[in-house]
């Protein structure tokens, strides 16, 4: 995603690139806006996440497609409001356009209802969550727990109440007992990217450390640590801090994660067992 986001911004519609010049570098009302920006499994064309604004610039002019309608129904479960423009829009009339969307921000969020009366209950997992009625976004150490009040991505309540604690997948859902559905996906959060000349030695260290780390073909993610992070500086590794989803590798066998044992005996009752301690996690 992350590949077609920058093939994407080289490779802009002149309506984009003309809107670009008008919403870079805070022009509008001092909003900070980012173009191609990867968000859940669609790239949006510009985003002020400061105020859930996704602004999309359209080619044609004869309606929107069924699937645009699905991405903005998407998008709008996650707690983003969806304006579209057309290119000849943005480009005969431009004042028009930023002062519809300065005027779209403070339109109200299209987060779906709570329905019924009370919290809404999950207590199953699902493999797919397409179609999903909300989303949730979770940091990878937020991913692994049994109980608790959790809210989706747009503010709207609701108990987790799994029978164990679980990796919650990503790309997997969860089931409401009123029947709608949750997708699960991952958040941005402070990582560090590490690169060097001799990745695969450095990739042996960070696993000696038993530390969750994200392999890439030209870097590896882990989360921040500057013990580790002077550690692998000494071993000639370059370290950028980020902020971007984190997908570590699984288990020994390819999928889940591992825990040392005191972990796994407290999970259903410590209320904090759902944070995996970076030692825990251990190599078979």
């Amino acid at each position: 995603m992350l590949a077609k986001a920058r093939e994407l911004r080289a490779n802009q519609t002149d309506a984009e690139k003309a809107l670009w010049q008008r919403l870079r570098n805070r022009q509008l009302k001092g909003w900070r806006f980012r173009r191609q920006v990867p968000l859940g499994q669609f790239i949006v064309d510009f985003m002020c996440e400061a105020e859930r604004l996704i602004v999309e610039v359209d080619g044609g002019q004869h309606g929107v497609p069924d699937k645009d309608l699905r991405r903005d129904a998407y998008l709008n479960a996650r707690g983003y409001r969806v304006q579209r423009f057309w290119n000849d829009e943005v480009l005969s009339n431009m004042e028009g356009v930023l002062d519809r969307i300065a005027q779209g921000a403070h339109a109200p969020h299209p987060c779906p209802p709570p329905g019924g009366k009370g919290t809404p209950v999950a207590r199953e997992i699902l493999p797919s969550a397409e179609g999903a009625d909300f989303s949730l976004s979770l940091s990878y150490d937020q991913r692994y727990r049994r109980r608790g009040v959790l809210h989706t991505d747009c503010g709207t309540p609701f108990l987790l109440d799994l029978a164990e604690a679980t990796e919650l997948a990503l790309g997997a859902g969860l089931r409401l007992m009123d029947g709608r559905s949750i997708s699960v996906s991952a958040s941005p959060e402070p990582l560090a990217a590490v690169r060097g000349g001799a990745l695969a030695r450095l990739a042996w260290h960070i696993g000696n450390r038993h530390t969750p780390c994200e392999v890439q073909a030209d870097r590896l993610l882990i989360q921040r640590d500057h013990v580790l992070e002077d550690m692998l500086r000494g071993l000639g590794a370059e370290i950028t801090h980020v902020e971007e989803p984190f997908q570590p590798e699984g288990g020994a066998y390819g999928h889940g994660r591992t825990h040392g044992h005191g972990h796994a005996h407290s999970a259903h009752d410590d209320p904090n067992a759902h944070i995996p301690h970076r030692h825990e996690h251990v190599r078979s």
